[in-house]
């Protein structure tokens, strides 16, 4: 009834009010209009490309009829295949000019469904994917990775597709001239899909580096055989001045999660010096993690900051900026996409791992992806007092702390092992388990530090712990040294005579009291570090013989050797100037370090006549480091390129030519009886088409049973001929008789298979 009443009294209020003629007069409300959105067009590059290739996607979006506001998130969803930026079926990217722009890609045949979608308007384009061209045919796919960088060359690219057969020749076309590139590996792929990686060439000539170029990329697969096959990339790579400050020109890959701590690449020029790289995001600046700088100074790989605590919604950009120590910076707005995640708790170790049953015991959980609220559970009981310090760097090394719920209830008698996690409460997803025990006499709550060498004092933290004693570490099974013992503290060391290992290992110690009837508790956790070393990079990458370079690393020990291409440097060459620094000296010779230089095939002018030659190219060797003791190995591979000291002309080689049959080809003599040789006999006529001698010429029966051959000379100079006879007698009956002829010479070899049918 009451409740009435003041409904009623409010009811009289209104009226009285409104009748008021002293009443002001309301302002009329005005009309909101929604904004409208249209993607006009969205077209694809190629609507029936070959797998592999990728396509390019461009969405034209409007707002109230006007071109998108730049940074307009504009997502992409396909039925299958993926996108680059994303390396799944969906990417968000931003518009630029009212369009936005993804590449997308499928390695099976069959039509893709791809939609664009801005706010609640979407617009569908169908690209129809056929299989790889048949008969191995060359099939090189872009766009290249990467596909721009510096006229200084040395960078690092590799290019996928199909029908790749080496011999490979790689050649970058800058406003009419070529360059040809370094190659580094060759991947056939096995018929399917392979690559080629190379390093680029160095542009020469201040006219074409004084502005960007696109340059056109051309790929000859099988050079100089018959089945060699050449394809023409259009304006496939992008050369770019060089410049005295910073340059940043991309991110790959373009896009990354929230939680952060995932490799990217910033590519660019003169990044040698970077001592910083921040990401800003939501207007605050992100510090990036330096992971490594190229000695050329055209790439930096960092870790990604924790961009958010809290899940995203909807993906954002992020832009990039780079300091180096001289004061230089670059920056590139809106250059990484920052993708929505609930990310999974993960616990890496608890501590303390045991407590008494009444519960009450202060325990911290480290781990990672942790996101208030959360929940703590010690087998089916709660914990309490929870409190989460959120690690908002690219880390991501977040800890929580809680009090152990009482277990006194349970029923069960100690010790009691009960397993812990942690639950995000939001998202429902729950950690891996962790181990506490309840009641144990004898425990291990944790070790410090949690890693070092075999030379480091450890500290083992616990309860129980008394003399006579003995400590292992559960990896190999490793006895420690204890040096002293206290009831909640032991402290040990590796014994000298230990042998070291190449590998980290990770393990936990091992405690057993020798006079409490063997009583034992294992916990902690420690890496032992091996004695591996780790190449990050060379400087100069373009070395010779009697040059000298710097090998930038971790983990250089004080007893080392270098070896180039496999060939041990003595140490007069070597000298280590820190854990992270080598320096090398005086380059021995290439016969020394056993370097041959790489071929290409080429064509040389002998009096006038195109005759086949090669030509000697820029060849890249490894670089590795030994640590002594334990002979731990890391190798770079392609680390050092020589260039060959004479030059690199196209020198003419001798080439056999034979006809009737070709090379390869059989020659069928027919049928005669037993003892009755074929006539005429096969006659063989060799002609030197290359420009050099051809030396060293001898024919060779594989069995030379049924068959006989004569010949006629061991060399021939240019355009010279002469012949090899055969002749099939078979001294018994045999449908068919076989045999080879081989040609060797000092260019190659000729191979002829022969047969025939003996009668009696």
């Amino acid at each position: 009834m009451r409740r009435t009443s003041l409904c009623l009294a409010l009811l009289g209020l209104v009226v009285l009010t409104s009748c008021s003629g002293s009443s002001p007069t309301a302002k009329p409300v005005p009309t909101v209009v929604p904004a409208t959105w249209s993607i006009t067009s969205l077209s694809a590059s190629s609507s029936s490309p070959y797998v592999g290739n990728a396509v390019q996607l461009d969405a034209v979006v409007t707002k109230d009829g006007s071109p998108a506001p730049n940074g307009t998130v504009v997502e992409f969803l396909a039925s299958g295949g993926g996108f680059y930026s994303s390396s799944g079926t969906s990417a968000s990217v931003t518009t630029d000019g009212g369009t936005a722009s993804a590449l997308f890609l499928a390695d099976t045949a069959g039509a893709y469904t791809i939609q664009a979608r801005v706010q609640n308007v979407t617009r569908a384009v169908t690209v129809t994917y056929q299989g790889a061209p048949a008969g191995g045919a060359l099939q090189i796919f872009q766009p290249l990775q990467p596909n721009r960088g510096s006229y200084d060359g040395g960078e690092t690219v590799v290019m996928n597709g199909t029908g790749i057969t080496a011999p490979v020749d790689v050649t970058f076309t800058v406003n009419g001239q070529s360059f040809p590139a370094v190659l580094q590996q060759i991947d056939a792929g096995d018929g399917g899909t392979g690559s080629i990686t190379i390093l680029t060439p160095y542009i020469s000539g201040q006219d074409l580096r004084s502005e960007e170029r696109e340059a056109d990329v051309t790929v000859s697969v099988a050079v100089g055989t018959s089945k060699e096959q050449t394809q023409v990339l259009p304006n496939a790579f992008t050369f770019l001045p060089p410049a005295g400050s910073p340059t940043l020109y991309g991110v790959q890959p373009e896009s990354g999660r929230a939680r952060g701590g995932e490799d990217v690449t910033l590519l660019g020029s003169n990044l040698t010096g970077t001592d910083s790289v921040t990401f800003t995001f939501r207007s605050q600046n992100l510090s990036a993690q330096i992971l490594s700088v190229a000695a050329d100074g055209h790439q930096v790989l960092v870790t990604t900051p924790r961009f958010s605590v809290q899940p995203l919604e909807t993906s954002e950009m992020a832009g990039v900026r780079l300091t180096t120590a001289d004061g230089g910076s670059a920056e590139l707005a809106d250059a990484f996409l920052v993708l929505p995640d609930e990310p999974t708790p993960e616990i890496a170790t608890i501590s303390p791992i045991a407590g008494p049953l009444d519960g009450g015991t202060l325990v911290t959980i480290f781990g990672s992806g942790f996101q208030m609220p959360l929940q703590v559970k010690f087998g089916n009981l709660t914990a309490t007092e929870v409190n989460l310090f959120d690690d908002q760097s690219m880390a991501d090394n977040d800890r929580i702390t809680c009090l152990s719920p009482d277990y006194t209830q349970q029923g069960q008698t100690p010790p009691v092992a009960v397993e812990v996690n942690v639950t995000n409460s939001l998202s429902g997803k729950t950690s891996n388990n962790a181990t506490f025990t309840y009641g144990d006499l004898l425990y291990i709550t944790g070790n410090s530090p949690g890693e070092g060498t075999l030379a480091d004092d450890i500290r083992i933290f616990g309860s129980g712990f008394s003399d006579p004693l003995q400590v292992f570490f559960t990896n190999g099974n490793r006895q420690l040294d204890p040096i002293s013992v206290s009831g909640t503290q032991l402290l040990v060391r590796f014994p000298p005579e230990t042998a070291p290992s190449c590998t980290d290992l990770n393990g936990q110690f091992k405690v057993t009291l020798i006079d409490a009837q063997n009583l034992t508790a294992t916990g902690g956790n420690y890496t032992l570090l091996g004695n591996s070393p780790l190449i990050t990079s060379v400087d100069p990458v373009y070395v010779g013989v009697g040059s000298y370079f710097t090998i930038h690393g971790s983990n250089f020990a004080d007893n080392l050797f270098v070896e180039i291409n496999n060939s041990r440097l003595g140490s007069d060459h070597v000298d280590v100037v820190d854990e992270h620094t080598i320096e090398v000296e005086n380059i021995p010779g290439l016969d020394v370090l056993g370097i041959t230089f790489d071929t290409t095939a080429c064509t040389a002018d002998v009096g006038g006549n195109p005759v086949p030659g090669t030509r000697q190219t820029q060849t890249a060797v490894p670089v590795s480091v030994v640590n002594l003791p334990g002979s731990c190995v890391n190798t770079l591979p392609g680390a050092l390129v020589f260039t060959p000291s004479g030059g690199t002309d196209c020198t003419e080689t001798p080439a056999l030519l034979v006809s009737n049959p070709a090379d390869g080809g059989t020659w069928d003599f027919g049928s005669t009886t037993v003892g009755t040789p074929v006539d005429p006999p096969l006659t063989v006529t060799l002609r030197n088409t290359g420009g050099a001698t051809a030396t060293g010429i001898a024919a060779e029966l594989a069995t030379a049973t049924n068959y006989q051959r004569t010949d006629n000379c061991t060399s021939l100079d240019y355009g010279d001929e002469c012949t090899v006879v055969v002749t099939f007698d078979p001294v018994a009956p045999g449908d068919p008789l076989t045999d080879t002829l081989t040609i060797s010479y000092s260019g190659g070899s000729i191979v002829i298979y022969l047969t025939g049918v003996a009668t009696p």
